[in-house]
């Protein structure tokens, strides 16, 4: 990560003190961890669904049920 855009205005790392490229990594990290994070929850979001489904066609096909 060499620039980054913060508020509209790209900034090159190397021009930062020190503590400002420290914080842009954590800050990068961070939004690299959100979007994992949120691509798990999607998945897990999925499956709980299908699970679901299953669950209700299971309970609606039991013998003497009435639909």
């Amino acid at each position: 990560m060499e620039k980054f855009t913060l508020d509209g205005k790209t900034y090159s790392l190397s021009d930062l003190p020190e503590e400002a490229q420290r914080l842009a990594r954590q800050a990068a990290m961070t939004s690299e961890l959100i979007q994992k994070l949120e691509a798990r929850t999607a998945i897990a979001k999925t499956a709980q669904a299908r699970y679901l489904d299953s669950l209700k066609a299971t309970i609606e096909n039991q013998p003497g049920n009435k639909k």
